[in-house]
């Protein structure tokens, strides 16, 4: 500013422009300061959680292993009366379906389900040796979610829809269900799948 200016009252647009922005930075000052206090008023404090993997599988994981590590225990709840859910998640391509089904005839590449069923198989012929009165019943049922979309496998047309009942929970309707027996289970599961 010259003493012409000064004189005369006058002020340069460039210092009125930093007189401006000091101006705004005061107030943004505040108003962040306002809002960093409200915030902090306002702000509940969560328990942060944390998540961890209880095993991770590589490429070169072999079925077997799998299974040993998820299918078996969710097979094992499900024998002694719990729901149980093995759930493959994934891009296309991934291994979903190899993970789950893989090869039924070829004893290195069985999936998840032909060991699971195996599996449950083998455990009712051990009981039912030592126990000759007890009876199983045994009805699988195959589906998968896609496009956001419950597709029976057995049934493609059927139309399933998740509902929910006080006394049964959680269910899916409009899934078609086959009952195996045990003599021809393998077999039977294997045609199907």
């Amino acid at each position: 500013v010259t003493n012409t200016e000064k004189n005369e009252g006058k002020i340069s647009t460039g210092v009125i422009i930093v007189i401006i922005s000091i101006i705004i930075a005061i107030i943004a000052g505040c108003i962040g300061y306002f809002c960093y206090r409200r915030k902090n008023i306002v702000k509940k404090e969560y328990e942060k959680k944390k998540f961890i993997f209880d095993k991770i599988f590589t490429e070169n994981s072999n079925q077997n292993c799998l299974f040993e590590t998820t299918g078996k225990n969710v097979v094992d709840s499900v024998l002694e009366g719990y729901n149980g859910t093995i759930f493959a998640y994934g891009q296309t391509g991934t291994g979903k379906t190899y993970t789950m089904v893989g090869d039924f005839e070829n004893e290195e590449k069985k999936g998840i389900i032909p060991r699971a069923f195996d599996y449950i198989f083998d455990k009712i012929k051990k009981i039912q040796k030592n126990e000759e009165k007890t009876n199983f019943s045994i009805e699988i049922s195959f589906i998968q979610i896609y496009l956001e979309l419950i597709q029976d496998l057995f049934e493609p047309n059927n139309n399933v829809k998740i509902r929910e009942d006080p006394e049964k929970g959680v269910y899916l309707e409009g899934v078609k269900w086959i009952k195996v027996q045990i003599e021809i289970g393998r077999a039977s599961c294997r045609e199907r799948v």
